[in-house]
C-alpha cells in the first residue's frame, strides 16, 4: 500500500467519525454549495448577466437551492464513493 493510500485510510477514518448527515452540511452545503452560490451570485451581478436585479426572495431561493443539492450531492455520491476506497483499501491493507 503506498503513503497516499495510508494517508486517505487516516483522513476518511475521521471524517466518517462525522456521520453521513453532518459531513454532508459541512462539506456540501458549508465548504461547496455556499461558496459556489455567493460565486455565482457575484459573477451575474459583476458582469450584468441575466440583466436581472439581486432580490431578497432571489437570493434565498438560490440559497435553498443549492444548499439542498449540495447536501443530497455529498450525502449519497461523496460518501458513499469515499466508503468504497475506504473499504476497499482497508481490506488490501488486511491482506
Amino acid at each position: 500500500m503506498n503513503s497516499t493510500d495510508e494517508k486517505f485510510i487516516a483522513y476518511w477514518g475521521e471524517k466518517r467519525k462525522l456521520g453521513k448527515n453532518r459531513f454532508a452540511l459541512l462539506h456540501g452545503v458549508l465548504y461547496f454549495a455556499l461558496p459556489a452560490f455567493f460565486c455565482s451570485e457575484l459573477v451575474k451581478y459583476l458582469f450584468h448577466i441575466d440583466n436581472s436585479e439581486v432580490t431578497i426572495a432571489r437570493f434565498v431561493i438560490g440559497f435553498i437551492v443549492w444548499s439542498v443539492l449540495g447536501f443530497y450531492l455529498f450525502r449519497h455520491f461523496q460518501w458513499r464513493t469515499q466508503e468504497t476506497r475506504f473499504i476497499q483499501l482497508q481490506k488490501k491493507e488486511d491482506q
